[in-house]
C-alpha cells in the first residue's frame, strides 16, 4: 500500500464516525494537513517518503477514539436555552388570551385557536430554519431584497391600508404587510453589506439600500417599521465597518441622508401620529384630546395594578396587542408581569452572548441583525407603556397577539439558532481560511 492510499484509509476510518457531512469533509482537510506536517519533519529526520507516512499515521494514534473526539468537538450544536425560553414566551402570551375568554362569547373560541395557531406556526419556523444552512439562505440576499423593494412598489400601487399599516392579502387568511418586508429587506441588507460587491460606490450602493425602504415605510404611514427598518440598518452598517476611513464617509452620506429623509417623513406623517409626537414632547399641547387617551388609559391601569392582579375582565380587546404588558400587570399582577419580562430579558441576553461566540462574518452579521429587531421592538414596547416612548406600534415579540408578528422574530430567532448550530464547523473553517 502506497502512502496516499494509507492516509486516505486512516481518514476515512476517522471519518467514519462523523455524523456530520461539513464536519467530515472540515476534519479530512485538518488531518491530512497535520498528517503531512508530521511526514515533512519525519523525512527531515531521515526517513523514507513511506516510512515518513507510515509513522506520521502512527502519531494519529486509533482513528476510532479520534473520529469519536472529532465527532464530538464538530458536530452542530442546539441551544436548547432559546428554545426553551421562546417556547415559554409563547405560553405566557397565552395567559391573557385565556383570561378574556370567558367574557368574549363566541369569538373565544377563535381568539384562543388563533393564538393557538400562531404559537404552532412560530415554532415550526423556528425549528426548520435552524436545520437549514443560514449561508444558503443568505446567499439569496438579492431575491430578498429586490423581492422585498417590489413588493413595496405593489403597496404604494394596489396597498390596503388599515390602522397607519399598508397590507394585502393573499387569499382569505395570508396577509403580508410592511412589517413582513422589512424583514426581507433587513435580510436582504446583511447579504448585501456582507458580500460588500462594488467596493467603490460601495457608500453610495448601501445608502440607497437603507433609505429607499425606509421612505416607503414613511410614505405608508408606517412609522414604526420605519424607525425599526433605520435603526437595524444602521446597526448593521456600524457592526460591518471594517477601518476609520470607511467609518467618516459612510457617516457623512448617512447624516446627510437622513436630514432629508426625516425632514420627508415629517411632511408626509399622518395628522394624528404628528399630534401624538408633539403630545409626547409636550403633553400640555393636547390636553383633553383623543392624543392623550391612550397613554392617560394605560397610566390609569398601571397605577391601579397591584402585586397579584386584579382580575377585571372589562379592559379593551387591544390588550392583547401592543399593549399586552399593562394587560399582563393588571389582570394578573406586577410578579407574573416582572416574571415576563425577565424570561423575554433572558432569551435577548442570550441572543446577545451568541453574536460574541461567532466567529464567521456572515454569522455574526444575521445574528446581529435579529437580536437589534427583538431588543428594539421590546425596548420601545415596554418603554411606551410607561411614558418614555411615544405611543406607535411596536409588537411585544412572542407576547402581542399578530401571526406576522410571531412569524419575524420565529424567522430571526431560527436564523439565530441556525449560526449557532454551525458555529464550531464555520468558525473552524473561518480560522483555517
Amino acid at each position: 500500500m502506497n502512502s496516499s492510499d494509507q492516509i486516505d484509509q486512516f481518514l476515512s476510518r476517522v471519518t467514519s464516525h462523523i455524523r456530520s457531512k461539513e464536519a467530515k469533509e472540515l476534519v479530512d482537510r485538518e488531518l491530512r494537513s497535520h498528517i503531512e506536517k508530521r511526514i515533512r519533519e519525519n523525512k527531515d529526520k531521515g526517513s523514507s517518503h513511506v516510512e515518513a507516512a507510515t509513522l506520521a499515521v502512527e502519531q494519529m494514534g486509533s482513528p476510532s477514539s479520534l473520529g469519536r473526539v472529532m465527532n464530538q468537538l464538530h458536530k452542530p450544536k442546539v441551544d436548547w436555552l432559546i428554545i426553551g425560553l421562546f417556547s415559554l414566551l409563547l405560553g405566557a402570551g397565552m395567559m391573557p388570551v385565556l383570561f378574556f375568554t370567558p367574557w368574549m362569547g363566541g369569538s373565544s373560541y377563535s381568539l384562543i385557536s388563533g393564538k393557538l395557531l400562531m404559537s404552532a406556526v412560530s415554532l415550526a419556523v423556528v425549528l426548520g430554519i435552524m436545520f437549514i444552512d443560514y449561508r444558503r439562505i443568505l446567499k439569496a440576499w438579492p431575491l430578498f431584497y429586490w423581492g422585498s423593494l417590489s413588493l413595496l412598489i405593489l403597496f404604494f400601487i394596489s396597498g390596503n391600508f388599515y390602522n397607519g399599516q399598508v397590507f394585502f392579502r393573499l387569499g382569505d387568511h395570508i396577509r403580508i404587510d410592511s412589517w413582513f418586508v422589512a424583514m426581507l429587506c433587513i435580510i436582504g441588507l446583511v447579504g448585501l453589506v456582507t458580500e460588500r460587491k462594488g467596493k467603490k460606490y460601495f457608500p453610495l450602493t448601501v445608502t440607497a439600500a437603507v433609505w429607499v425602504p425606509a421612505l416607503f415605510f414613511g410614505t405608508f404611514g408606517s412609522i414604526s417599521v420605519s424607525i425599526l427598518y433605520l435603526f437595524t440598518a444602521m446597526t448593521i452598517l456600524i457592526v460591518s465597518l471594517k477601518n476609520k476611513r470607511e467609518i467618516f464617509k459612510l457617516a457623512a452620506i448617512q447624516v446627510g441622508s437622513a436630514f432629508f429623509g426625516l425632514c420627508w417623513m415629517l411632511l408626509i406623517l399622518p395628522g394624528y401620529q404628528l399630534r401624538r409626537l408633539q403630545y409626547w414632547i409636550n403633553p400640555n399641547s393636547y390636553p383633553g384630546s383623543s392624543e392623550a387617551y391612550i397613554p392617560n388609559i394605560l397610566q390609569g391601569f398601571l397605577d391601579g395594578s397591584v402585586m397579584f392582579g386584579r382580575g377585571d375582565s372589562g379592559l379593551s380587546l387591544n390588550l392583547l396587542n401592543e399593549y399586552i404588558f399593562v394587560g399582563i400587570v393588571y389582570n394578573f399582577g406586577w410578579i407574573p408581569a416582572s416574571v415576563t419580562a425577565v424570561l423575554l430579558i433572558g432569551l435577548l441576553i442570550r441572543m446577545f452572548i451568541i453574536t460574541r461566540k461567532t466567529a464567521d462574518r456572515l454569522g455574526m452579521m444575521i445574528v446581529t441583525a435579529g437580536v437589534t429587531v427583538m431588543i428594539f421592538s421590546t425596548s420601545w414596547n415596554l418603554l411606551m407603556m410607561f411614558g418614555i416612548l411615544p405611543i406607535v406600534t411596536f409588537p411585544l415579540p412572542l407576547i402581542s397577539i399578530g401571526l406576522t408578528s410571531h412569524v419575524i422574530f420565529a424567522v430571526f430567532t431560527g436564523l439565530i439558532l441556525s449560526v449557532y448550530r454551525r458555529k464550531d464547523i464555520v468558525g473552524s473553517q473561518t480560522a483555517a481560511g
